[in-house]
């Protein structure tokens, strides 16, 4: 039993750099042309940023003896946030090979920003067929965990701040979960979106569903050891479509 919940929770906790490696391989400037549109792209590039910037700051919390157990996701962080920006910059610009002044980018990320979100506020609320059905579940099972878990943070900093080293590890733990999770997110509503659109050809696709399916069944796995019911139920579920 030991080595079971040893091995879920080894897996558990390579599972983000595993999520985030897979999506940097995948936002490189061939696939963003051949399978990605811009606005996809540039969500998970956003994401992989965030996963980035609070997985660094998740290791800067901590003691030094501490942060061995933060090593993993710190890596992924610093290897994947550069090829990250380049790509969010890459897709703003879009299929126009012209150069732009700062303001005009600045603008068109506003813009982007604006209609982005107004864009996945209607695609969260309709689905077109059975698949589309799947991926919209399991888009509304991460997002119901990375809102629970924003609500956990909050709670213990607020009940304890960072008084004591293994309360800071406490909360830098949530916060590495949090990133996996704000990544996790975007991968697959981006699944749901294609879904929608009938983009799921090509490799890019393949390996986010199968990343998707290993991390569902990942977090089943390791939450059914915590003795919990529902969430690894809901996991398993998710876990077994998105590898189908």
């Amino acid at each position: 039993d030991a080595i079971v919940c040893n091995s879920s929770f080894f897996l558990y906790a390579m599972s983000g750099p595993l999520l985030a490696t897979t999506v940097s391989h995948n936002l490189g400037r061939t696939a963003l042309q051949k399978n990605l549109p811009p606005r996809m792209s540039k969500r998970l590039a956003l994401a992989l940023i965030a996963y980035s910037l609070l997985g660094t700051f998740a290791f800067a919390l901590v003691r030094p003896m501490d942060r061995r157990y933060l090593v993993p996701t710190l890596l992924s962080s610093l290897i994947t946030i550069l090829p990250a920006s380049k790509d969010f910059l890459w897709a703003l610009r879009g299929p126009s090979s012209r150069l732009r002044t700062i303001d005009v980018l600045v603008a068109d990320l506003r813009d982007d920003l604006t209609n982005g979100v107004k864009a996945t506020a209607r695609s969260m609320l309709h689905f077109n067929n059975a698949s589309n059905a799947g991926y919209l579940a399991a888009a509304f099972f991460v997002f119901a965990a990375l809102l629970l878990k924003l609500a956990d943070i909050i709670s213990m900093f607020a009940s304890h701040g960072l008084q004591t080293p293994d309360i800071a590890f406490a909360i830098a733990s949530e916060v590495t979960t949090y990133a996996k999770l704000t990544l996790f997110s975007a991968v697959v509503f981006t699944l749901k979106d294609a879904a929608d659109e009938k983009r799921m050809k090509g490799m890019v696709f393949i390996q986010m569903n199968l990343v998707s399916s290993f991390i569902f069944g990942v977090i089943s796995a390791y939450r059914m050891e915590k003795g919990q019911l529902l969430l690894p139920v809901g996991a398993a579920l998710s876990s077994l479509f998105t590898g189908i």
